[in-house]
């Protein structure tokens, strides 16, 4: 890994991408030996001259980007050929895999955080890679105070019904749970209700639920091989203890009962919170475990050092 020579990366974002990103800009940093960044949010028109402008300047450049039109098949097979190495990421999943990913996939490596879009890549004959997400440990970690008022279980994320597949599951729980559990429960995020704070875009106070929290529970909107938002990583960045429905592949990544505590049905989810609310050692010690897997696996530092290792040539 020492050995490896630090290549000169772009990184562009239709957003800014140092704003509330500082880990991954940190750590995209420390794998080059020059660095820049673009945002194309607001100025799209300037996109075909920075691309342009790569050949020769940049070895690496590294696509974090929402929509098409921000990079042309024409401009990344000019740069394929020049030798530059483009990396497409998201660390969302998007059914169907949209058509403009398609196109640039013969001149780029796509980057998806799950097997199941990998495999469909590689047996269509493109390069791809399993890259999970990173997250900010600025702003989620087990040294940010705690927020007292934090209902002691919480689950933080948007409601949109029937849009994705868990969905109406993932309605079903919060229903359930405040239900049951009334204010010991708390939900945030958007479409849940008037008066519901979203947090979505307060990375701080999200931090600090999390470190006020006893039970902090993780269910995405699919259930792909090793997929999981970044929540996940948020609630174990802060030493949160973190109750996960069990997703396809989460025993290549995480130890049941020792990093993480998972359930299936929503029966067992609620026979898991009662057993961990009345077990205070046993739900630390896990915490505890989970915060060591997560600040050493998978902050940005830890996955920007893969993808060194992957233009490298080091990972196949």
């Amino acid at each position: 890994m020492d050995s490896i020579l630090k290549p000169r990366i772009l990184h562009v974002g239709v957003y800014n991408v140092s704003e509330g990103q500082e880990s991954l800009r940190m750590a995209l940093e420390e794998i080059s030996s020059y660095y820049e960044e673009y945002s194309f949010e607001k100025n799209m028109h300037i996109a075909v001259d920075v691309f342009e402008n790569c050949a020769g300047k940049f070895d690496v450049v590294f696509l974090q980007i929402q929509r098409q039109g921000v990079i042309n098949v024409e401009v990344a097979k000019v740069l394929h050929r020049c030798g530059v190495k483009i990396y497409n990421f998201t660390g969302d999943v998007r059914q169907p895999i949209p058509k403009w990913y398609i196109d640039l996939a013969p001149y780029v490596t796509t980057l998806f955080t799950n097997n199941h879009d990998v495999h469909v890549f590689k047996k269509m004959g493109f390069d791809s890679h399993y890259f999970q997400i990173g997250y900010n440990e600025h702003y989620y970690n087990n040294e940010i105070p705690k927020l007292k008022t934090a209902p002691e279980i919480v689950f933080l994320g948007n409601n949109y019904n029937k849009t994705f597949p868990l969905g109406q599951f993932r309605k079903e729980m919060v229903d359930r749970l405040r239900k049951k559990y009334r204010g010991r429960f708390g939900v945030y995020g958007n479409g849940w209700g008037n008066g519901i704070p979203s947090l979505n875009h307060d990375q701080y106070t999200e931090g600090r639920v999390y470190r006020g929290c006893k039970i902090a529970i993780n269910l995405s909107h699919f259930n792909l091989d090793q997929y999981s938002s970044d929540r996940m990583f948020r609630i174990m960045g802060c030493g949160a203890f973190c109750l996960t429905h069990k997703y396809i592949g989460i025993e290549k990544e995480f130890r049941d009962g020792i990093d993480v505590a998972t359930w299936k049905t929503l029966d067992e989810l609620e026979k898991k919170i009662d057993y961990y609310l009345s077990h205070d050692d046993e739900r630390n010690e896990i915490a505890k475990n989970g915060n060591i897997v997560c600040t050493t696996e998978f902050t940005w530092s830890a996955r920007m050092k893969q993808l060194l290792e992957i233009w490298a040539g080091v990972l196949s």
